[in-house]
């Protein structure tokens, strides 16, 4: 071999080698997407209502970044629960904080580059008692925070501030690293994926799993409800539901529940892990189930057994991880109705079908919205379109909810023959539209749904109840099973055991009082809300003959 040719060989094996080096020093692909952005965030040692939190990222000399509060969008909470937020000194040469002129947020400035590492506390103000909704008693609104004996729960963004790039521009990161403190003796219930559990770090993409969850910690007892994607995992605080036995019962209810939604909405998108904080609600001054949910976390405040009302309050928790997350009305679309009222239908449906509230007791509690909604004032006036702009969120709610009762009866009716009933339009809602890709439905989307499964036009239906302001009448939903009445005498369709004589009587007794409930219902709404009984449509007694000649259903 010639010199210059082993010369060249030489260059080559060199060259080789010097690349393997170089691979070697670079940065794993887990690394090269590793979020520069890590929270820290740990309860003060003198104060549990203060929580520390750090944020840390790379700035460069010169470079702007801005800190702010993240908005959530629309909330029922009051101004004057927001907490505080108190900066530490500024002690790091590598960059300058200040406030930013309007207000909205803070800005800082890199002064030497490199790591810039903020301090602050967030300041929850307690000792208020829990807020109530006054327009619907059946539901209590849950604190917004909580810092009890053995239990803290707060929302991620009432903590964590987002840091962004220019007001109005890209955040820094859709990813971040999340490191919690419990207090010693603690442990956390987060829905986000552990990167490393002694140390309690969380890897967190997207700026919904990051800002909108609960972040709780205390003295829990975690149960594993389901291991199939996404993985449900409930936290039961202090002594809540007695022994073990009770805690995986109430469980397996959980299970029960969210099996069902999913059977109709289908999977949830964009969700791998779910978490559910399970409290004694009278032990924080909650005297009747209430409930609240994030982007993949729920909080129950009940107390007992998860049956009855609880599991109502439970399946209205569940099904908002879709209704308020994924499959959510365009504005102005004049659907927000159906987001609003479907929960307070669907929550007693879904209980009682999963055998966990009694169908007659379901029928009773959404007589509880029905008259709520006759007993607003602006009943008998205002259309749902004018109600979404006019505030009135508890008419919107209720009369929502009784508009999503008729569907439930006319759908299933006019579907000649086919399997068309609520449930499979709650899917269909589902499964076409995807918040989080950009698509929400309108009323007209709803409309052509319904029309496509029966074949006939909808528009002259909504026309009366959605933008006019017709009253929608018992009778359009209850005499029928959309709440389980019809499982109400027997648990099962068997016939009652016993004397053949005696058991077909009591069972038509049953039957018939069952029946007289819609009568009795009637009564007192007219009594409750002194309705003018010689007014044409209060309670129409057939309320489709001017749609072509149908037949009440």
């Amino acid at each position: 071999m010639s010199a210059s040719r082993t010369e060249n060989v030489r260059r080559v094996v060199c060259a080789l080698a010097a690349s393997l080096v170089l691979l070697a020093c670079l940065p794993s692909p887990a690394a090269l997407s590793a979020p520069s952005l890590e929270y820290g965030l740990k309860p003060s040692d003198g104060d549990p209502t203060v929580i520390e939190v750090t944020v840390s990222f790379d700035i460069k000399q010169g470079e702007q970044l801005f800190l702010r509060r993240f908005d959530p969008g629309s909330s029922s909470w009051e101004p004057d629960v927001e907490p505080t937020i108190e900066f530490e000194p500024d002690s790091n040469p590598a960059y300058s904080l200040e406030p930013l002129p309007d207000g909205s947020g803070w800005v800082v400035t890199g002064k030497s580059g490199g790591k810039a590492e903020i301090d602050y506390a967030v300041r929850f103000q307690t000792g208020a008692p829990p807020l109530k909704r006054e327009d619907a008693p059946q539901a209590p609104l849950p604190p917004r925070y909580l810092f009890g004996d053995g239990l803290t729960v707060f929302r991620s963004h009432d903590a964590i501030l987002s840091v962004w790039k220019a007001p109005g521009a890209a955040p820094l990161s859709d990813s971040a690293t999340v490191r919690l403190h419990p207090p010693s003796g603690q442990k956390a219930l987060m829905p986000w994926p552990l990167q490393d559990s002694k140390q309690g770090v969380y890897t967190v993409a997207g700026q919904e799993a990051l800002f909108q969850q609960f972040i709780t910690w205390g003295r829990l007892d975690t149960i594993e409800v389901r291991k199939s994607k996404p993985t449900l995992t409930a936290g039961f605080a202090g002594d809540y539901g007695g022994d073990g036995e009770d805690r995986q019962r109430y469980a397996d209810a959980l299970s029960t529940l969210y099996g069902d939604l999913e059977g109709s909405l289908g999977a949830r998108p964009d969700a791998d892990l779910v978490t559910v904080l399970v409290a004694p609600g009278s032990a924080f001054g909650i005297r009747e189930p209430a409930s609240d949910t994030m982007f993949q976390s729920v909080v129950l405040f009940t107390d007992g057994a998860l049956e009855d009302s609880n599991a109502a309050s439970a399946t209205r928790a569940l099904f908002w991880l879709w209704n308020g997350w994924t499959m959510l009305p365009r504005s102005g679309g004049g659907a927000e109705w159906f987001q609003q009222g479907m929960p307070w239908l669907y929550c007693y449906r879904v209980a009682a079908r999963a055998g966990l509230m009694s169908g007659n007791l379901a029928y009773s509690g959404f007589s509880d919205v029905y008259a709520g909604y006759l007993e607003d004032a602006d009943a008998r006036t205002m259309s749902l379109s004018a109600t979404e702009e006019s505030g009135n969120d508890s008419l919107l709610r209720d009369k929502g909810a009784a508009l999503c009762a008729s569907i439930a009866v006319r759908l299933p009716a006019e579907s000649q023959g086919a399997t068309r009933d609520i449930d499979w339009l709650v899917g269909r809602v589902a499964e076409g539209f995807d918040a989080l890709e950009g698509e929400r439905y309108t009323l007209a989307d709803i409309s052509e749904i319904l029309e496509n499964a029966t074949g006939r036009s909808w528009d002259k239906y909504f026309a009366g109840r959605v933008r006019g302001d017709d009253l929608i009448g018992a009778d359009e939903f209850s005499s029928t099973d959309v709440f389980g009445v019809s499982t109400v005498a027997q648990s099962s369709n068997e016939v009652p055991r016993g004397s053949g004589k005696n058991a077909w009587i009591l069972l038509i007794v049953a039957i018939v009082i069952i029946l007289l409930i819609p009568v009795v219902l009637s009564a007192y709404v007219r009594r409750s809300v002194k309705l003018d009984l010689t007014m044409p449509k209060i309670l129409p007694d057939d309320d489709f003959d001017d749609e072509g000649g149908d037949q009440p259903v």
